[in-house]
């Protein structure tokens, strides 16, 4: 007897692979590092509403667009055995959805976070 997996996880799994989580993971890192080093060249706490805001919106940019990709190469990557189990060329995700996903949810929001975090200026800007 054959035991299906939870779909729940198996979603969340494909919508991690389609947002390309571990790649968008190292945006956010990198971009933390450069906020790390700005505040403390500018002399004020790293730790704020404009780094949660900043990585907030990057993280969310990030992985729309690498969603909007999965979508435009879904063809391409049906024919190529190491993309071919992909969620979109493996059919477990429609591409009406995953274009919903990525040009819809997360560009969307993540250009009010990105948006918040250049409204809070560092002392002497």
């Amino acid at each position: 007897m054959a035991v299906r997996g939870n779909p729940v996880h198996s979603l969340l799994r494909d919508y991690a692979e389609l947002t390309k989580v571990r790649v968008t993971t190292l945006i956010v890192m990198t971009a933390w590092c450069g906020y790390f080093f700005g505040a403390h060249k500018a002399g004020i706490s790293w730790l704020s509403w404009g780094l949660f805001h900043s990585l907030m919106g990057i993280g969310l940019v990030s992985s729309g667009t690498a969603a909007l990709n999965e979508v435009m190469e879904h063809d391409v990557d049906a024919r190529m055995r190491r993309t071919a189990m992909r969620p979109l060329p493996a059919q477990r995700m429609s591409v009406l959805h995953a274009s919903i996903q990525s040009s819809v949810r997360q560009p969307l929001s993540g250009v009010p976070s990105t948006w918040r975090s250049l409204q809070i200026r560092l002392p002497g800007c």
